[in-house]
């Protein structure tokens, strides 16, 4: 089998895990269909910095809009209820026990 071959191969085989959200152990991702919310502004680039160590950017990057005080508050919530792959992309941003540490949880929404 040529080296050719084998690419085209895996390139399938990576094509199919995509479309059924299967995802590498290593993958630190937001899965395609579930991009970053993001509460400020500032949060964005935080989670930017962070590379996938497969794929490096993790996410689109989309202009950030006004997020209002109770949907802040409501964003822990939502985030538990969406994929482990987002949730775990979320805490490879912002760890659960640094932000707990620093008070800041409650401030991040």
């Amino acid at each position: 089998m040529t080296t050719r071959t084998l690419l085209k191969r895996l390139e399938k085989v990576e094509e199919v895990l995509k479309a059924h959200s299967i995802y590498s152990q290593d993958c630190i991702c937001f899965p395609e269909k579930e991009q970053p919310f993001f509460c400020s502004p500032f949060e964005e680039p935080v989670a930017a910095s962070v590379k996938c160590p497969l794929h490096g950017n993790r996410f689109k990057r989309l202009p950030h809009i006004y997020v209002s005080a109770w949907r802040r508050e409501k964003e822990p919530a939502r985030r538990q209820r969406l994929s482990p792959q987002y949730r775990k992309a979320w805490e490879a941003s912002f760890p659960t026990e640094v932000a707990c540490r620093s008070g800041s949880r409650d401030n991040r929404g």
